[in-house]
């Protein structure tokens, strides 16, 4: 798997993985000033991060053993599995280093005399996740779509409301008695706090 195709395609890997992180940190909301229904979606879509997280940092695992000896190739593929440990730190931006790792594994890709060797099973399995990380920034980037979608499916059945609904009433005189419309005997009729009825 010491290629250059090979490394060529997990280097274009973690440069979309890094790019859908950064899409992530700076177009979804914060999760402190986020709406219920947005943190629904965030949660959704940090379980897709994780899942590709993990396959991810799998294939740069791998790549790494097979590139050891190449010292620039050896710190890029460390770079990105430290990045995808960087992950549960929580640190804001690791989608620069994905982004930075790929450069320097691109990088050194054109410098080196690779063999043009083809692993067809490992190219499938990065390519599936490749096309993964594509339909997760999709996610990301249509998350107000299901945002609106989740609003109008708890509010379903529910009335809008206008301000034309309470025209007609209007504020009591301070002097004047407060009557309740309650059932006594089977009849309806409306009383005061001290039990009369109204006249």
């Amino acid at each position: 798997m010491r290629s250059k195709l090979i490394n060529s395609i997990v280097g274009g890997m973690n440069f979309l993985f890094g790019a859908v992180m950064l899409l992530f940190r700076l177009y979804m909301p914060n999760e402190n000033t986020a709406t219920v229904q947005e943190l629904s979606v965030i949660k959704e879509v940090k379980c897709f991060i994780f899942a590709i997280l993990i396959a991810v940092a799998i294939i740069n695992f791998i790549t790494m053993i097979f590139n050891r000896k190449d010292k620039i190739l050896l710190f890029s593929y460390l770079l990105a599995i430290a990045s995808s440990i960087a992950y549960y730190i929580d640190i804001s931006y690791i989608g620069v280093l994905y982004i930075l790792a790929s450069l320097l594994i691109e990088i050194q890709v054109l410098r080196e005399n690779m063999l043009y060797a083809i692993n067809m099973t490992y190219m499938a399995i990065t390519s599936v996740v490749i096309v993964a990380i594509g339909l997760l920034g999709l996610n990301i980037l249509t998350y107000k779509d299901r945002v609106i979608k989740i609003v109008k499916q708890e509010n379903k059945g529910y009335i809008e409301y206008q301000e034309d609904y309470f025209k007609n009433i209007s504020m009591l005189p301070e002097d004047s008695e407060f009557y309740i419309n309650v059932e006594r005997n089977n009849k309806w009729g409306y009383i005061n706090c001290n039990r009369r009825n109204k006249n």
